[in-house]
């Protein structure tokens, strides 16, 4: 028998509803959700801070002339490497580790299941998310860049460098616009991965199907939702920013004091946004929901089927 308390996905619901039930979902689970963003995707998140701590310490404030002879340009872009790749690991694992526990969620009705279940499959969707991650950036990266030299090459073709200038500055806003509804379409691909089996290709169509006549209100919810994590996130590195400012301000060369606690601070920093990374992850889940829902009514039916039922016809594991 299901819990009264148990939260239902397949719900349609508005802008504002969506936001409740994530905080109302986070609360009801912020032990178990934390303890698995905490032991998994914190680690990828806490290495990216600190390969972001020697970036600072190590180069901030800049030595122009360094950068130009070439002496420190390989080292800065291997540390800016290594952050990427542990950004891209931490937020690959939070989707197998958000997505997975929901699913799990549902499934059992309640959080009554073991971690081990949830680590089972984020460690099962890592590489996919991973790869589905890469494919997405790869591809707006693409078509940014496409935009910038096609109207790069029309302006230098038919007016010459003022006309180049201005379709230049055209681009480089049009092609932040293309980026972000992209970015907001392809965030539904994360929770489609786990819930439905479809390849990329599909899932992309998937995406596009979903947000049709529904791409402000899932922009809405997930603008929110980030801006909530990425404040909430970043009161733990005001601390450091404060340091770093004062240690280039003063002598540009921290002393081991101000090196410890930049990586203190990176840690907590680290730990921080790994568990904030739920807020705008279970928002984006539940949008999910709801758009299949509104275009599916997949729930609906389900519910239905459930009390048209014959008494027979429920398993001993249903009742």
């Amino acid at each position: 028998m299901q819990n009264p308390n148990t939260i239902e996905f397949r719900q349609i619901r508005d802008f504002g509803d969506v936001l409740n039930v994530t905080f109302q979902f986070l609360r009801q689970n912020f032990s178990k959700l934390g303890k698995s963003l905490l032991l998994w995707v914190a680690p990828f998140v806490v290495a990216a801070m600190l390969f972001n701590v020697l970036i600072q310490l190590r180069f901030f404030p800049l030595d122009p002339a360094k950068l130009q002879e070439g002496t420190e340009t390989g080292e800065l872009l291997l540390l800016y490497l290594g952050m990427l790749v542990f950004s891209l690991c931490g937020i690959s694992m939070a989707f197998g580790v958000v997505y997975g526990f929901m699913a799990l969620y549902e499934r059992h009705g309640t959080a009554d299941f073991e971690l081990d279940e949830v680590w089972q499959r984020a460690r099962s969707t890592f590489f996919p998310m991973l790869g589905t991650l890469l494919s997405i950036v790869l591809l707006m990266t693409m078509v940014y860049s496409f935009l910038i030299i096609a109207l790069s090459i029309f302006g230098g073709i038919v007016g010459g460098g003022v006309l180049t200038g201005f379709l230049v500055i055209v681009a480089v806003f049009g092609g932040i616009l293309v980026a972000v509804y992209f970015a907001i379409t392809f965030a539904l691909m994360f929770p489609i991965m786990i819930n439905e089996p479809i390849g990329l290709i599909g899932g992309m169509q998937r995406c596009f199907y979903l947000v049709k006549n529904q791409w402000w209100a899932t922009f809405g919810v997930l603008f929110i939702a980030w801006l909530i994590s990425s404040i909430l996130g970043g009161v733990f590195s005001i601390p450091m920013l404060i340091i770093l400012f004062t240690n280039n301000l003063h002598a540009g060369q921290a002393n081991i004091i101000v090196q410890l606690m930049m990586v203190v601070f990176g840690i907590l920093g680290g730990l921080a946004s790994a568990l904030f990374y739920g807020i705008p992850l279970v928002a984006t889940g539940l949008q999910y929901f709801n758009l299949v829902e509104c275009k599916d009514r997949a729930g609906l039916m389900q519910r239905v089927d459930s009390v048209t039922k014959k008494p027979e016809e429920f398993s001993v594991d249903e009742e």
